[in-house]
């Protein structure tokens, strides 16, 4: 990819090169880079006409279409800042509205009345509202914007390009602010990472609020001219398109991957198929095993990333199949170090990165202590295996066993790896004997089986612990450790000397 300044000027030259190129199909059939900038440059005018600007925040509460891919291309035209959020309701709507601070907010026309009924209910103040089809409530149609000439602004490569809302468990979501360097650079790994070229057929089933799909499927999409087809996923219905756009690559989270797999995909033409992208929680190493062994040119690849930085690690395409269980190799130009490693060389993970982000919005205290030493502390626990990356869990979930760390992933992923279990979650219970012991609830296709933790005192890797079946209706899993004990919650050890030594440095 070429270096640019900002996302307008990077688009600018893609929507040159590409004009006559498909770009994506929708429900509503398929549109080429021309027709979509047409539609992107009267949704700009109709931003500018409701008196939006270079900095102004605008909200999008949309699905994934070519109106919010267009929607993301005007905003970024005019130096304004999406920010973009999921099917939201209640309290937590009007807060985040409120957070927001925008100056038009854009959205499927299905949630108009839900939205103008949340900025009532809050005692907001109602900025102007778009929608992707006629409706009442005053919102104006973006289908009916006509396109006019819009000057492209010329943003710093420092200006604020995207503001998202983490999915936190407690408490407010922190709001992810980056910019257009950091989007960029983003957009830069993940191109490479997935080695399209123009014209190469991309299915998407991603929800387009998430930073990574931002960058994954709208900015790489835009940047490489590349053909993404944006659905949800159904059986049959995704495998059809599939087979019937020759797909090379799918985006597939680990909930899709699940469902892929369990998905009578044998009978279907995936020979086109080269890659399945996929991260953002663990995958299910039993899905990625069946889906490679019935197609065994597919490549599923695993990534590591989170909102703050995006992508840290993720095989090139020219890799082997990344080992199940792992994450991959890191990417270039960015930094990944293990803070406080124990014996196994585990630890919490660390990044540097060209695409990390600016901060948390209005909050600089907490990110100043989310890092260290110019590294985020992401509060996960990985180690370095042959170059891979593997990602055991968080920090948060480690459960003290006989005075040592026991991750309860470890104990759910080897749960995964037994046939018809789809996924399971483990737990600490107790025990009679032993005090406690550490139950995985899996989810079989007919009924749930409870896989119970026993001591292994061999040091064995966190990736694949052995198991055996009870014979009793359940599974037995040998961890690495001993019986668990209740689950508590451990804080981030202090860095005794900053980040270890135990490093994958930039490529």
């Amino acid at each position: 990819m070429h270096h640019h300044r900002s996302i307008p000027e990077a688009l600018a030259q893609a929507i040159d090169l590409h004009r006559d190129r498909p770009i994506l199909r929708d429900r509503d059939g398929a549109v080429t880079f021309g027709a979509l900038s047409d539609i992107a440059d009267g949704i700009a005018c109709g931003l500018r006409g409701a008196g939006v600007g270079a900095g102004d925040r605008v909200l999008l509460s949309m699905t994934a279409s070519r109106w919010t891919w267009a929607s993301f291309w005007a905003i970024w035209k005019i130096g304004a800042v999406p920010v973009a959020i999921g099917d939201l309701g209640g309290e937590q709507l009007v807060a985040t509205i409120r957070r927001a601070e925008a100056r038009a907010h854009l959205m499927n026309a299905d949630r108009v009345e839900r939205i103008v009924a949340a900025y009532a209910a809050g005692g907001l103040v109602r900025v102007p509202l778009f929608a992707d089809g006629p409706c009442a409530d005053g919102a104006a149609n973006l289908r009916a914007l006509p396109p006019g000439p819009v000057a492209r602004h010329d943003a710093d490569p420092e200006a604020v390009a995207s503001i998202v809302f983490s999915s936190g468990t407690t408490g407010l979501p922190k709001g992810i602010v980056h910019t257009h360097r950091s989007l960029l650079a983003a957009a830069a790994n993940t191109s490479a990472a997935f080695g399209l070229n123009p014209g190469d057929p991309v299915l998407s089933v991603n929800q387009i609020y998430h930073v990574w799909s931002q960058v994954a499927v709208i900015l790489t999409g835009s940047l490489t001219g590349a053909f993404t087809v944006l659905t949800a996923f159904a059986y049959p219905e995704t495998l059809h398109l599939l087979a019937q756009e020759r797909c090379v690559l799918m985006h597939a989270p680990p909930p899709t991957l699940s469902a892929l797999a369990a998905c009578n995909i044998r009978d279907y033409d995936l020979g086109a198929l080269r890659r399945i992208v996929t991260g953002g929680a663990p995958a299910n190493v039993g899905a990625i095993r069946r889906i490679t062994d019935l197609h065994p040119q597919i490549m599923v690849r695993n990534g590591y990333g989170c909102s703050e930085y995006i992508l840290a690690s993720m095989d090139p395409p020219e890799a082997p199949q990344t080992p199940a269980g792992a994450s991959g190799h890191v990417v270039p130009g960015v930094e990944v170090r293990i803070v406080n490693p124990d014996e196994t060389g585990s630890g919490e993970i660390a990044v540097r990165a060209p695409s990390m982000m600016q901060g948390y919005l209005d909050d600089p205290e907490t990110t100043r202590r989310s890092f260290a030493e110019g590294y985020f502390l992401t509060g996960d626990l990985g180690r370095f295996e042959d170059g891979q990356l593997l990602v055991s869990g968080r920090l948060k979930d480690i459960v003290i066993v006989n005075g040592e760390n026991v991750v309860p992933s470890e104990v759910e992923m080897a749960a995964n790896t037994f046939p018809g279990v789809v996924k399971s979650a483990a737990y600490g219970m107790p025990h009679p004997s032993t005090g406690w012991r550490c139950l995985a609830t899996s989810g079989r296709t007919c009924r749930a089986t409870r896989c119970r933790a026993r001591s292994n005192s061999s040091r064995r890797s966190p990736r694949r612990p052995p198991a055996r079946s009870s014979g009793r209706g359940g599974t037995h899993v040998r961890t690495r450790h001993g019986p668990c004990r209740p689950a508590r919650a451990v804080g981030r050890p202090e860095a005794r000397d900053g980040p270890s030594d135990a490093v994958a440095p930039a490529r």
